[in-house]
C-alpha cells in the first residue's frame, strides 16, 4: 500500500496511549484521557495529556502536540518518513517502495533472519550461555540487547538463509556472509553476537566476540548500504528515553554499555571505533543531550580517543567530562557488589573538559621548566584560538593556562 493508506492502517492498529506510555508514565485523567510529565520539557506537575479517542496528544506547558506520527517524530528525532517506516514495521504494514528503498528493505529482512539464527544458536549452546553468565549478564540484559551465538559451522547461517529463499549474494551484501575463491561461508563463527541497531531500532549489522582463541577478538560486519559504523551507537535505541534527560555516558566496549544499563545507567552508549564521530555526536544532539561523559579505557589509545572526541566540530554543543576507571572497565564492575557505587563515584570525579585537556598536555612534563611550559602552551593554543565570539571552553582554558603556567 502507499504511504497515505499506510498512515490510516497504522493508526487503526497502534494505540497512541500505548506508544506514549513507553516514554511517559501515564495516569487516567477522565474518560479516554491520560496525563503525565511532558517528555519534551522539564516539569514537576503533569501538563501533558493524551486523548485516546481523538488520537492526539497536547502539552499545556510547551505547547507540543499532534497525532501518533507527530509524537514519534519529536520523541525519536525523526522526519515524517522515518516515523512512518518505524511505525509501519511495528504495525506489520508493508509500504510500497521503489528502487533503492526496496533493496534496503530486503537487506533488513536478511538481518532479521540472521538474528533469528543467532538467537537459536545461543539457546542451544551451553558454552555460550556459561560465558555470558561469567560476564555477569542477566537473562533480562541478554534478551533486551538481543545477544546471540554464531555456531562454529562454516555454512550454518548460509543454509538457514537458503531455506528462507535468501541467496548467498544477498547474505554477502547484508554483511553476514563472506566469500573466498567463489565459495560463500558464514562471516561469524563460534562468536557471541551483538546486533547493531540504527537510530530507528532496526538491526543493520552485527559484532561478534570470539569465544575461543580466534582472531580478531571482535569482528564487525563490513560496511554495507545499511551500515556505516561512524553513524551508529550501540545501545542507542535502548538509551533514548534516558538520554532525553540530558546526559550521555559514552564507552568503548559493547559489554561495557550493557553492563552499565544493567547497573542502572541507562544513558550509556558505545562507539564502534576509537572515539566519538561527528555522526554519533549528532545522534546525541537529536536527543537534546547536554552533558557527555566519556568513559574510555585509561590506556594511551583511550586518552587519544577522548581528545579526538573533544575536537569534533559538534563538540561545542556539549559539556564534556572525562571519566577515569584506572583499574577496571565498566564491564568488570558488573561482577562487584559495589560496582554501581564505584562507577557513580567515577562520574562524580570525572574531569571537566578544560581540566582534562590541561592534564593531558602536562602529562610527563615539569612545569618549573620554561621549555615544558612552552610545550603545554603549544598543545593547548589551537583550542584556545576559537573562531566563535564567545566560547566558554576556550575562555576557561585560557584562564587555567594563565593560572597554572604563571603567565601574566
Amino acid at each position: 500500500m502507499d504511504a497515505a493508506q499506510a498512515v490510516e492502517v497504522i493508526k487503526s492498529r497502534l494505540s497512541l496511549r500505548e506508544v506514549v506510555s513507553r516514554y511517559v508514565a501515564l495516569k487516567p485523567a477522565g474518560r479516554g484521557r491520560w496525563k503525565g510529565l511532558c517528555p519534551f520539557h522539564q516539569e514537576k506537575t503533569p501538563s501533558f495529556y493524551v486523548d485516546e479517542e481523538k488520537g492526539l496528544f497536547h502539552c499545556f506547558g510547551c505547547k507540543a502536540g499532534g497525532d501518533l506520527f507527530a509524537f514519534v517524530e519529536r520523541i525519536e528525532g525523526l522526519d515524517f518518513l522515518g516515523a512512518l517506516e518505524r511505525l509501519a514495521e511495528e504495525a506489520g504494514v508493508e509500504i510500497t517502495h521503489r528502487g533503492a528503498p526496496q533493496n534496503r528493505r530486503e537487506l533488513l529482512d536478511v538481518l532479521k533472519l540472521a538474528q533469528a539464527y543467532f538467537l537459536e544458536g545461543l539457546s542451544a549452546s551451553l558454552e555460550a550461555q556459561e560465558y555470558l553468565k561469567k560476564r555477569g549478564l542477566s537473562p533480562e540484559s541478554i534478551a533486551r540487547f538481543g545477544l546471540g551465538y554464531a555456531p562454529p559451522k562454516a555454512e550454518g547461517l548460509l543454509t538457514h538463509l537458503s531455506r528462507h529463499g535468501v541467496s548467498p549474494e544477498e547474505g554477502l551484501k547484508a554483511g553476514v556472509l563472506a566469500e573466498r575463491d567463489g565459495r560463500f561461508y558464514d562471516r561469524f563463527r563460534h562468536r557471541i553476537t551483538f546486533p547493531i541497531k540504527d537510530h530507528l531500532g532496526r538491526i543493520v549489522a552485527f559484532t561478534g566476540r570470539a569465544l575461543g582463541e580466534e582472531t580478531p577478538k571482535y569482528l564487525n560486519s563490513p560496511e554495507t548500504p545499511l551500515f556505516r559504523k561512524r553513524e551508529v551507537l550501540f545501545a542507542y535505541p535502548e538509551a533514548k528515553a534516558k538520554l532525553r534527560q540530558g546526559r550521555a555516558i559514552v564507552v568503548e566496549g559493547l559489554f561495557d554499555a550493557i553492563a552499565l544499563h544493567q547497573m542502572g545507567f541507562d544513558e550509556a552508549v558505545a562507539v564502534l571505533g576509537s572515539g566519538l564521530s561527528e555522526e554519533q555526536a549528532r545522534l546525541l544532539e537529536m536527543q537534546e543531550v547536554r552533558e557527555v561523559y566519556l568513559a574510555f579505557d585509561a590506556d594511551e589509545a583511550g586518552q587519544r580517543a577522548t581528545l579526538q572526541s573533544l575536537d569534533l566540530s559538534l563538540a561545542r554543543k556539549f559539556l564534556f567530562y572525562a571519566g577515569r576507571l584506572p583499574s577496571k572497565d565498566p564491564g568488570d564492575l558488573l561482577l562487584l557488589p559495589e560496582g554501581p557505587a564505584l562507577f557513580q563515584k567515577a562520574l562524580e570525579e570525572a574531569l571537566p573538559e578544560v581540566e582534562f585537556r590541561f592534564q593531558e598536555a602536562n602529562r610527563g612534563l615539569d612545569l618549573t621548566r620554561p621549555e615544558h611550559k612552552r610545550k603545554v602552551l603549544e598543545a593547548l593554543t589551537p583550542r584556545m584560538l576559537s573562531p566563535e565570539p564567545f566560547d566558554p571552553v576556550a575562555e576557561r582554558l585560557k584562564a587555567l593556562v594563565v593560572e597554572r603556567l604563571g603567565l601574566t
